[in-house]
């Protein structure tokens, strides 16, 4: 039971973290469209 909720417990920080990666990736590159646009 207690490695299934490790398992679980690191998954989820794992899908967290790509989520904020995507978040910054896709922050970053608006950035700089707005950028090349001005």
């Amino acid at each position: 039971m207690i490695k299934k909720k490790e398992c679980l417990v690191q998954f989820s920080t794992l899908m967290t973290k790509k989520k904020i990666d995507q978040i910054l990736l896709s922050l970053t590159h608006s950035d700089h469209l707005l950028k090349n646009d001005s």
